[in-house]
């Protein structure tokens, strides 16, 4: 046995035994100072009378020592460096979680033990730290690092708990990096091992998300052509080598005589970012003619579209630049999904955790426990059956296949072209903030103006996003019979480096204006009170419409056009709920009431409208200006839709007039020309859909198939739909 000396702040000592072949035990003249003074009077009292409340005591452990797992050595101790815990239980017959707030975790319940938790900060220096071997996962540069070691201490049999003396010896012989089955299973049933560390896992895996296609039909009009055919694709795999990055807590625990659990959990209040991790070994790319192949594939049949066509037919450039915008989307819509999937504000949330069972095991799976504890998860994420003894518990990549994580891509003005083959050469592809992959065409590129940035900014994509909704639409209910089932998405984006509550203020109301639900108040009412200083925020809010859906954009139930009446009421209410206009209460009024709004439109020329509104008409205030803007915005934009509803009205009687009818007749191609420049009207009537106005307006006027606003502040993410 090894001696280690115990000391608080009251000068009092004491002598501990630790076994010397534990990592404590082999460090000489180890003195352990607790920087509270009523520690070392507690030694021979029993866990369970020993009345430090919530024991948390830190302190200061002389001298350094070394400590293994994996193949990475640490530093502990040398100061201040280490901490010690008591839990207690709760009353007999009352439910007792070590963990209490872990939702998503295994449930250690303690029952009647009591829990000594001993913990040392460890350092490892740069030029330690290795790509593969870590311990647990490959920590960041000079990253410093946490281990914990939690012990139940149960009663005897004449019902009395060990002294905190002899639990501290108990727990200094077992500290240790555990760094196999073996070593967990060492350990009393109901122990728990917690590493936390700033650093990245690296995994080899497929994840399969549901896909939005957005095949935007522009202004003009075609019919297949070449080798693709108009229908949305239902999913895409994302396969290859990952990096999951962020700041985690590794948890390893022994659940009973067999079975050990090892969990990769998310730290409270951060967040997770996914790449490519070319040390991964793998080709992580899929080619970039394969990845056109997939892109189009997505549209409909592309059993024509392989290797060969597509090098003949589509200049290396615009294959690079699909290869590039493509990564670039599965990093972003990745790490927006699985930090989705992590996230909360009262806990630490899994990313994955697997049981093995070691009866069962056989040396295959404990490669797997050890390649893991090296920070190589790719073992255990395959989708084919795990190694008998393992079992996946959990799995965020599991978790993100969902309709509020669709990967989408947007083609924009693809149907432009009459072949594939000049859609090719003419498409130029970004990435856009929110992790889509926007495909553009000359024209369109000139209006999102991004031809020399590396992304699609936000404040370019919201008004190219809705002209390429509002012309989806319309060409899914414009043609009729020759309409595939398209799913027309139109998403608002908007992010900020530094958003004040104000902001987030914003974001509350429109996502509940959206949801129809007071959730988010009441999620954000806490941060909203706080002293939260300005921090990253974003507002992604997505409505999904079918055809059916959509055509109620412009046609009312009995498949009449909607009145210029019935726009300009939608237009008005959605400009009073919008919140962070700014409106003056006299413009408000106006917007309720139909008496004051009558009177405002009734004005005429601008000078007029002041006069109505009761201030200056040669030198009007800014709100009455803006107001002015707003009101002709409405008016102007109803005017159109109303048009464009007609227009459409028009297309579908002759379609039911004419049995049989080919999509290139004369007349109907006509008939839909008319609608398309209706719809560009109508789309340039619109200045205010690059705010949340515009995803108001469109979810007032009809109502979405589905609906998601997801809303990120302060490392928080909410959901609401």
């Amino acid at each position: 046995m090894a001696d280690i000396t115990l000391t608080d702040s009251s000068s009092l000592s004491v002598d501990a035994s630790v076994f010397d072949t534990s990592v404590i035990g082999k460090t000489p003249s180890s003195v352990l100072h607790f920087l509270a003074a009523d520690v070392i009077g507690a030694m021979d009292q029993t866990l369970d009378q020993v009345v430090i409340d919530s024991m948390s005591i830190g302190f200061n452990y002389q001298p350094a020592f070394n400590i293994g797992g994996g193949s990475q050595t640490f530093t502990a101790g040398g100061g201040l460096t280490g901490e010690m815990d008591l839990y207690k239980p709760a009353k007999p017959g009352t439910p007792s979680p070590l963990f209490p707030n872990d939702q998503y975790g295994t449930d250690v319940e303690m029952g009647s033990n009591y829990y000594l938790a001993l913990s040392f900060q460890l350092s490892a220096s740069a030029s330690d730290t290795a790509l593969s071997g870590a311990f647990t996962i490959v920590p960041a540069v000079s990253a410093t690092t946490s281990a914990k070691l939690y012990l139940p201490f149960a009663p005897d049999n004449a019902g009395k708990y060990p002294t905190l003396k002899s639990s501290i010896e108990i727990l200094c012989s077992a500290f240790q990096l555990p760094s196999s089955t073996e070593a967990i299973a060492s350990l009393p049933i109901g122990s728990v091992f917690t590493y936390d560390a700033q650093g990245s896992v690296a995994f080899q895996a497929q994840v399969d998300l549901l896909a939005a296609v957005n095949p935007t039909s522009s202004l003009g009009f075609s019919v297949t052509h070449g080798p693709i055919t108009v229908t949305a694709g239902p999913s895409v795999t994302l396969g290859g080598g990952f990096s999951l990055s962020g700041e985690f807590q590794v948890r390893m625990l022994r659940t009973d005589e067999n079975t050990v659990q090892l969990g990769y959990y998310k730290q409270k209040g951060t967040s997770f970012s996914v790449s490519f991790d070319a040390s991964a070994g793998v080709d992580v790319t899929v080619g970039s003619y394969d990845v056109i192949a997939k892109l189009y594939g997505l549209l409909g049949d592309s059993g024509q579209l392989d290797a060969k066509w597509l090098k003949a037919n589509i200049p290396s450039a615009v294959a690079g630049d699909v290869q590039a915008a493509y990564q670039a989307a599965v990093q972003t819509k990745l790490s927006i999904a699985i930090d989705a999937e992590c996230d909360t504000t009262i806990t630490n949330q899994a990313a994955f955790v697997w049981s093995f069972d070691r009866s069962a095991m056989q040396p295959e799976a404990e490669q797997l426990f050890q390649k893991a504890i090296g920070g190589d998860l790719s073992g255990l994420l395959v989708k084919t059956a795990l190694p008998a003894g393992v079992t996946r518990v959990s799995s965020v990549l599991d978790r993100v296949v969902d309709k509020k994580h669709t990967f989408t891509f947007n083609f924009l003005g693809l149907y432009d072209y009459a072949t594939v083959q000049d859609a090719s050469l003419e498409i130029n592809v970004k990435t856009s903030e929110d992790g889509q992959v926007v495909i553009t065409n000359t024209a369109t590129l000139t209006r999102l103006n991004a031809t020399v940035t590396p992304f699609v900014k936000s404040d370019q994509l919201r008004k190219v996003l809705v002209e390429d909704f509002v012309a989806t639409v319309g060409y899914s209910s414009s043609i009729a019979s020759f309409a595939p089932e398209l799913q027309a998405n139109y998403t608002y984006f908007n992010a900020k480096d530094r958003a004040g509550k104000p902001d987030l203020l914003i974001f509350v109301e429109t996502a509940e204006l959206i949801s129809g639900s007071t959730t988010p108040e009441a999620d954000w009412a806490a941060l909203l009170s706080s002293g939260t200083s300005s921090q990253a925020a974003s507002l992604l809010a997505s409505l999904t419409y079918n055809n059916t859906a959509a055509t109620r954009l412009f046609l009312d139930e009995a498949m009449s056009p909607r009145t210029v009446n019935d726009y300009i009421a939608v237009g008005r209410d959605a400009t009073a709920k919008t919140p962070g206009l700014g409106l003056d209460p006299s413009y408000f009024a106006a917007l309720e009431e139909d008496s004051k709004w009558n009177a405002l439109v009734g004005a005429g020329a601008a000078a007029n409208f002041y006069d109505v509104l009761g201030v200056d008409q040669i030198s009007p205030p800014q709100w009455a200006r803006v107001a002015y803007a707003w009101t002709q915005h409405i008016l102007d934009w109803s005017s159109a839709m109303h048009s464009a509803s007609q227009a459409l009205r028009n297309i579908r009687l002759y379609v039911a007039q004419n049995p049989g009818l080919q999509s290139d007749e004369g007349g109907f191609v006509l008939r839909r020309q008319n609608f398309a420049n209706q719809l560009k009207t109508a789309v340039g009537k619109a200045p205010f859909f690059d705010n949340p106005l515009g995803i108001l307006t469109i979810f007032l006027a009809a109502p979405p198939t589905t609906k998601e606003v997801d809303i990120k502040y302060a490392g928080q993410t909410k959901s609401y739909s």
